[in-house]
Parts: structure tokens; sequence; C-alpha cells
């Protein structure tokens, strides 16, 4: 996972048009999301808003 993690804003990056809209970009919540799945051990919202730094439920959860 720490390999994952490195080179995680070169595979993120291509990705970027995808998830922005004329009004306003999910590239925050998009990024918070994707780690917590790569960081924590179990993969729900509150385990992973715990795990990731600045982050909490509400975002994590609009984002699946």
């Amino acid at each position: 996972m720490a390999s994952a993690l490195e080179h995680f804003d070169s595979h993120f990056t291509p990705y970027l048009r995808c998830i922005q809209s004329r009004t306003r970009s999910m590239e925050k919540a998009a990024r918070q999301y994707l780690h917590g799945l790569l960081q924590s051990s179990q993969r729900n919202m509150e385990c992973m808003a715990e795990t990731v730094a600045d982050s909490c439920y509400q975002p994590l959860h609009h984002m699946c």
C-alpha cells in the first residue's frame, strides 16, 4: 500500500476531468475517499474518516 500512496498523484491526475463540473470540483473528496480505501483496515466511512487527515464522514459518504 505504501507504494500505491507514493504514486497516487500520477495515477489520480488523469481522472480529474471526470470528477469536475462547470461549477465545482470533487477533487478533495475523491482524494480523501481513495486514500481512505488504501489506508483504512476496514472499508467503512467512519473508519476511513478517522484514518484520513482533515476528512469527515459526510463528504466521504457522498463519494460512494
